[in-house]
């Protein structure tokens, strides 16, 4: 029986990648990402996450410059993206200090 199963030719079949014509043309990956992430929570307007959490979610590297400069420099370029391919979805954030967590609360306009 094992000897059959070794015989056997295994084939892998490449399925088709979904593209999604309705996401903006993006310069980065974060923005894409970003993006997606909005679109999620689409019946929201407001929301809040920790930095941690939106550190994951762009899948930022583990580089503690990063991670310390990340609102400063992925965040404001995100916004910056947003704005520079005109997104249906338009997004302003604010960090705030809560029990020693940097929270980070966003504001989204649907355009």
């Amino acid at each position: 029986m094992e000897e059959d199963l070794n015989k056997l030719k295994v084939i892998k079949r490449r399925r088709k990648s979904i593209v999604r014509s309705d996401i903006p043309n993006f310069k980065s990956i974060y923005a894409k990402i970003f993006y997606l992430e909005l679109e999620k929570r689409k019946p929201s307007t407001d929301f809040e996450i920790s930095l941690e959490e939106l550190k994951h979610i762009l899948m930022v590297p583990n580089l503690a410059y990063v991670y310390s400069h990340l609102r400063l420099r992925v965040l404001d370029s995100i916004m910056k993206e947003f704005n520079e391919v005109n997104s249906p979805l338009q997004f302003s954030y604010e960090i705030i200090r809560e029990n020693e967590k940097d929270i980070v609360k966003f504001q989204i306009k649907y355009i």
